[in-house]
């Protein structure tokens, strides 16, 4: 079973949207051995909610005969420790970690590796939505380096919209989903309207999209933004006071063997994961380090680092995937892009093995 909605809260709903208000279906001939919960929890204050236990009362409601059988669940998360409290076990995995990992291989194996180039005096911003802290960001790397800079706005990064739409209706989905999200941080100080109008203005025709194509929901590089940039700018997803969110925004520049910089967050979760930093987490050294490290690269150092980062990432993911199979043997046997599509959407799994909602 999957949850499809990354937040918890809505967890305990999705009993009642599935079929036969919450009644799984069960093949006569199939015994059930295990129930196995797929989900992604990233809402830090929800740790603190006794989720797994409410999930379980109310799936065990729906389905008696399945009350004697333990749930396990399988976390997608970058926080740590899930606070579990219940008698069901809970395995927690870095999904974006592994995911965007095994995207940038098979893209490696359909266009090549290209090496890290230092000296081209280039940054590289892929901000995906232009939320307000992205959008900040963006100005500030535009004030900064108007030169140094190249970044890629295009609606096709963030309109998860099928093959059979417009223009029109790619751009209309485009301009709804920024004034949403401006409409929802009222005490950015920055209107709706305004980044509509710059979005429209500056918006780029993407130089290669084969990688994007891989998957709607990662953002990845071209060929063109790994030859001609030498760092990688990075404002990660929601990223709450105290609280980590990494997604592939940044763990793209480590499968990538690039450098990068956070500008608006906090990085010791990567330390935490064993990954080494370029820049230290101090407010107001990213533009001088920026600066400084287009100009003036310390390669040596650098190389080091991606090397180090390369290891630490297959390192971890080799960890994840037996973190996975314990749980989920299966997993082992299927081919890359299947792990990838169990990991973001669960729809390789047969009846057979899982049933899958």
């Amino acid at each position: 079973m999957r949850l499809d909605n990354r937040w918890p809260s809505a967890g305990l709903h999705s009993i009642q949207k599935m079929p036969n208000t919450g009644k799984l279906t069960v093949y006569p001939e199939h015994t059930v051995e295990q129930v196995l919960v797929i989900c992604s929890l990233y809402e830090p204050t929800r740790f603190r909610q006794p989720f797994f236990s409410e999930f379980a009362d109310s799936l065990h409601s729906h389905n008696p005969e399945l009350a004697a059988i333990p749930l396990h669940y399988l976390v997608h998360s970058d926080a740590e420790p899930v606070n579990n409290t219940s008698e069901h076990t809970v395995t927690v995995i870095d999904s974006f970690e592994l995911t965007t990992k095994l995207i940038y291989d098979l893209s490696v194996h359909k266009h090549g590796n290209t090496p890290w180039h230092p000296y081209t005096q280039r940054v590289l911003f892929l901000p995906g939505k232009l939320r307000p802290a992205r959008f900040t960001v963006l100005q500030e790397l535009m004030r900064e380096f108007p030169t140094e800079l190249v970044y890629t706005l295009n609606r096709r990064l963030v309109c998860n919209v099928g093959p059979m739409s417009t223009e029109q209706q790619q751009l209309n989905w485009w301009i709804t989903d920024i004034k949403k999200m401006y409409s929802n941080d009222r005490h950015t100080g920055i209107s709706a309207e305004e980044v509509v109008e710059f979005a429209l203005a500056h918006e780029t025709e993407i130089m290669d999209t084969d990688l994007l194509r891989m998957h709607d929901h990662t953002q990845m590089f071209s060929q063109a933004q790994l030859e001609t940039t030498s760092l990688s700018a990075i404002v990660e997803t929601v990223p709450w006071k105290n609280t980590q969110f990494y997604t592939e925004k940044t763990y793209a520049p480590i499968a990538a063997g690039r450098p990068f910089v956070h500008y608006h967050g906090v990085d010791d979760y990567l330390e935490h994961r064993g990954y080494q930093l370029y820049c230290d987490s101090e407010p107001g050294t990213k533009t001088e380090f920026t600066r400084q490290f287009l100009h003036e690269p310390d390669v040596h150092t650098a190389q080091a680092t991606i090397q180090h980062n390369l290891h630490t990432l297959q390192r971890n993911c080799e960890h994840t995937v037996n973190s996975i199979v314990s749980v989920f043997p299966e997993y082992a046997d299927l081919t890359a892009q299947q792990q990838i599509d169990v990991l973001i959407t669960f729809r390789t799994i047969e009846h057979d093995t899982v049933g899958a909602v």
